[in-house]
């Protein structure tokens, strides 16, 4: 296997990252010199390098494992964070829709606003989410993010969408995570 998927722990029925962003970063001049893990690197590139769209590499280095995960559980929609950086193409959501496509279940675009003026990716955990579209009938959601630092995050959202009476279980998935974060993994 290819990704290292590590189990975390919320306020969701299950949760998962399936690998670390980065494998190395250094002070070289003026700039850092990092080494990216395969799927922090298609992460990367995704968002960073003219939205060269790496939907299907994620997909194919990663769904080994969400095939085997996803066995047996009921999703009946796959759903995104909300994106904490204005961008005409919002690589999260295209990432989540193939997901959603290759696992044959419905995805949900802008289910979730965020309403915060600063990213909680960056040191703000003022976030502030709110539900924009409501379910019709109690459904379980696949949330996805792309990349988990402490967790503040996936528990406000997973907060917000228990707020809805038609939110069933909610299983998070994030692509990779930070190093040395402290994060609540075990």
């Amino acid at each position: 296997m290819r990704i290292s998927p590590i189990k975390i722990f919320g306020n969701w029925q299950d949760g998962y990252v399936l690998d670390e962003h980065t494998v190395s970063s250094s002070a070289v001049g003026g700039s850092f010199d990092t080494i990216y893990t395969e799927l922090g690197g298609l992460l990367y590139d995704f968002k960073y390098n003219k939205h060269l769209d790496t939907s299907k590499e994620i997909w194919e280095l990663t769904q080994d494992f969400l095939l085997e995960w996803l066995s047996g559980k009921k999703i009946d929609f796959v759903i995104n964070l909300p994106p904490s950086t204005p961008r005409i193409v919002q690589p999260l959501a295209v990432i989540t829709k193939y997901i959603a496509n290759r696992l044959k279940v419905p995805y949900v675009d802008n289910c979730l606003i965020n309403l915060s003026e600063k990213s909680a990716k960056n040191g703000a955990y003022d976030l502030v989410i709110e539900i924009n579209i409501r379910f019709e009938r109690v459904s379980n959601v696949l949330l996805v993010d792309d990349l988990y630092n402490t967790g503040t995050s996936l528990l406000k959202t997973c907060e917000v969408l228990k707020s809805d009476d038609k939110v069933g279980e909610i299983y998070v998935l994030a692509l990779t995570r930070k190093r040395n974060k402290g994060t609540v993994l075990r």
